[in-house]
Parts: structure tokens; sequence; C-alpha cells
């Protein structure tokens, strides 16, 4: 669609089969200049009839080996936690992993990961509760 420029659009759509406050959709021009001028973004859709809301908790969990060298596990002893996504941060702050609805029965590969402490971040599916730990890679 071609905007002139001073000009202004109103974009709205309808999300009926998606909902989550925690990642966010993206919109751009395809003009790369115009990123610094509004025209690249992102945002998040909400369900602001508050149906369904439930408090957020603490989730527990318990990962083994630690200090661990190829694969790290994660052991979820409330059988009705189910684990929405995890994310492993360096110590920097950066993320070097994510895994949306992961399946943890034969553990996470860290090999690519080099020596040193890292964090695990583990967000429960039901309350979307975020829980970290520290881990050390050898």
């Amino acid at each position: 669609m071609y905007l002139p420029k001073g000009e202004s659009v109103s974009f709205v759509a309808k999300f009926d089969d998606y909902a989550d406050d925690i990642h966010p959709f993206m919109y751009h021009c395809h003009f790369s200049n115009h990123e610094d001028g509004g025209m690249m973004g992102q945002f998040i859709v909400t369900n602001p009839t508050g149906i369904n809301k439930v408090e957020k908790s603490n989730i527990h969990y318990n990962i083994y080996p630690n200090p661990t060298q190829n694969k790290l596990f994660v052991e979820m002893p409330d059988a009705n936690n189910d684990i929405y996504y995890i994310t492993i941060f360096d110590v920097m702050g950066r993320s070097k992993l994510m895994l949306p609805k992961p399946n943890l029965q034969n553990g996470i590969d860290i090999n690519f990961l080099s020596k040193g402490t890292y964090t695990i971040q583990i967000m429960d599916t039901k309350t979307k509760s975020i829980s970290s730990q520290k881990f050390v890679k050898q």
C-alpha cells in the first residue's frame, strides 16, 4: 500500500485464535530508511476480557547434573506443571538457546556452549510464571 508523506494509516486486525502478551508480533515498511521513523516495530496481542486470567506463581523444578558437560536435565516435581518456554542466557545476559514447548525426555543438548556459568529460565504454560537457576558448563 502506498502512503503519501505526512499521511497516516490505521491497521485493524482481529486475532481470534492467539493472544499472548509475552511474544510480540512485528510490523514493518519495506523501505529500510523508514525504520527510525516508526515504520518498524513490535506489538503484543492481549486478551482484554480477562477471561481465563490466572494469577502468577513461582514454579519449582530441579536441574541436574550441575556442573554438567553435554546435557542438562530438567525435572518438574509437580506433574501438573508444563513448560511453555526455556531460555538459556550467558553471564552477559545474551540468550544462547531458546526452546518453545521443549521435549525434555532426553535432556537439553548444551555441547555448543563454551565453559562457564549460565542461567536457565523456565516459563510455565499455565501461569506464564518465570523461574531461573544457574548452572555451570564444564
